[in-house]
């Protein structure tokens, strides 16, 4: 009888650790993005936003004063992926069947809070899109506060720390 080749003792401690190893990146993943990594979510419903202004005078889109009818008006022309109407923490499959079947968006699908009714000549600081999940930023990573996106186009990082001055800045400036 032969003695075990050194790799054989070697792979029962190293299969079992390459496992860890990788359980462990996935985990922290999930830590770093709490909903998924979406990359330029944000940004490209914003840039859809603003290419939908392009084509309506300055308007942003405003469907019965909706602002899930609002958002899908966006599919296809302006974002041709109906996911990214589901937000950074939205239901990206319900929304996806919902917006290809021409069936109404609503608030359990879709992450986004939107206000239609505006347009771009609008006070610049007046906010039109975030996120209704605190804790992620424009691509899903865990960041504190809230992405915000204006009517001049902008988008930013508004802190957990002054997320109640922003809302109470923007019943200001909304008039009510």
């Amino acid at each position: 009888m032969t003695a075990p080749k050194p790799w054989s003792r070697r792979r029962f401690f190293l299969i079992p650790l390459f496992g860890l190893v990788i359980l462990l990146a996935h985990l922290q993943s999930r830590y770093r993005f709490p909903y998924g990594y979406k990359p330029a979510r944000f940004p490209m419903v914003m840039a859809a936003l603003r290419l939908y202004t392009m084509d309506h005078d300055g308007a942003f889109p405003n469907v019965k004063n909706d602002p899930y009818a609002s958002l899908a008006a966006l599919y296809p022309e302006y974002l041709t992926d109906a996911s990214f109407l589901a937000g950074i923490s939205g239901n990206e499959a319900e929304t996806t069947r919902l917006v290809t079947s021409g069936l109404p968006l609503n608030s359990q699908t879709s992450s986004w809070i939107y206000w239609p009714g505006y347009n771009e000549s609008n006070n610049p600081a007046l906010a039109i899109l975030w996120e209704n999940a605190e804790g992620v930023s424009f691509n899903g990573a865990r960041r504190s506060g809230h992405i915000v996106g204006y009517c001049d186009g902008s988008f930013r990082q508004i802190g957990a720390d002054q997320w109640e001055d922003f809302l109470q800045q923007q019943k200001r400036l909304r008039g009510k």
